[in-house]
């Protein structure tokens, strides 16, 4: 099922984006820190285990942890008792800090029953964990600064995906939406972020649209501008792009859209649709978003009222969008095909490689 978003006449106008700070970049890589590789069971299970990796940087007054796993990674905060002797953290990981992590664990599988059970060893720091770490997490797909997206243009009365991706071209109105989502560049030769798109020899089409905003680049899947083939009922070309996106920004030119692309990645619909134009002539457009059922809430939230083509416009679609992307990778029916799997293949290899045989053992190759 979807979940909707019509719009509300009190919309709160916070624009935050859903974006996670580097904290072992920004904390722990330069300071001395103290790194705990080992094990713990899988959810739902005592039988099968999981690498688990915990990082403690002590501060004044409290230990900056992190805790890594096929989730990604976590920080947290656990306070220093002044009347405490400082801990010898190279001795292992301290008692009073496995029921916290245990509970932090526990917070990620809200339904388990099953109780945790974690074992992990001091590793003496290098540089080389270090930059592993490092890597694991700018790595993140979570962190990303890329993204691609889907632009599909859909005409009044078409109701199928068939009838959308067969749209040749657009129409006046989409070409002035595609101006102001971004820049027209050629793909032959282009060397910016190119979307998985083809930049050697026109296989993807001659032009697609591309943005630079806020330090982040977005490349623009669009229908019209993906090649077409006559006489080709479904337009696979074009429906296997867009359908490998997370989300779709969908201009509706006149009636309702109603999600009718089915695909086992995209989750987020972005629907703009035109409003005529203010007595200035500027364009208006309504803005609504639909949602997979299981993609996390995310703002900002949408106002009821129709929408001016302008700067304040643009940096609320743009935040909603990268917004749901993140949030689109965060649903249960993506994370595991798009980045549980490699985060978790990835510390499979650092357990492997930096502790004892009788630690990372029980560990299976991911596949």
């Amino acid at each position: 099922g979807f979940r909707t978003e019509l719009g509300s006449p009190t919309a709160n106008p916070d624009r935050s984006l859903l974006f996670a700070p580097c904290n072992y970049k920004n904390w722990f890589y330069h300071s001395e820190h103290y790194n705990y590789i080992g094990t713990m069971n899988r959810r739902g299970t005592t039988e099968r285990f999981e690498p688990l990796i915990i990082s403690i940087l002590p501060e004044t007054n409290r230990y900056r942890t992190i805790i890594w796993s096929r989730l990604g990674d976590m920080q947290f905060f656990v306070p220093i008792d002044p009347k405490d002797k400082p801990l010898k953290l190279k001795n292992g990981l301290p008692e009073h800090f496995k029921p916290i992590i245990k509970d932090k664990i526990m917070s990620t599988r809200p339904k388990d029953r099953i109780p945790l059970i974690f074992n992990v060893v001091y590793i003496k720091e290098t540089e080389q964990i270090r930059d592993r770490l490092l890597e694991f997490e700018v790595y993140d797909p979570l962190r990303a600064k890329c993204f691609s997206i889907g632009v599909l243009y859909s005409k009044k009365g078409q109701t199928t995906e068939a009838e959308q991706f067969g749209n040749e071209t657009g129409s006046p109105a989409f070409d002035e939406f595609l101006t102001f989502l971004g820049d027209l560049i050629p793909l032959k030769s282009w060397s910016g972020y190119r979307g998985d798109l083809d930049t050697k020899s026109n296989a993807a089409g001659e032009y697609s649209i591309f943005r630079r905003w806020k330090g982040f680049e977005i490349m623009f899947h669009v229908s019209t501008l993906l090649p077409y083939s006559p006489g080709e009922e479904q337009q696979l070309h074009r429906k296997r792009r867009i359908g490998n996106d997370i989300g779709v920004i969908v201009f509706q030119e006149g009636g309702e859209y109603i999600p009718p692309i089915r695909s086992q990645f995209l989750q987020c619909y972005f629907v703009v649709s035109p409003q005529g134009k203010t007595p200035e002539g500027v364009t208006r457009y309504r803005f609504q978003v639909s949602q997979l059922e299981g993609v996390p809430e995310y703002g900002p939230e949408l106002p009821e009222r129709p929408l001016e083509a302008n700067h304040d416009f643009r940096d609320l679609l743009f935040t909603k969008v990268i917004n749901g992307l993140v949030s689109g990778l965060k649903s249960p029916a993506i994370r595991e095909k798009v980045w549980c799997k490699p985060k978790e293949a990835f510390l499979v290899g650092l357990a492997r490689q930096f502790t004892r045989k009788s630690i990372s053992s029980v560990l299976s190759d991911v596949t």
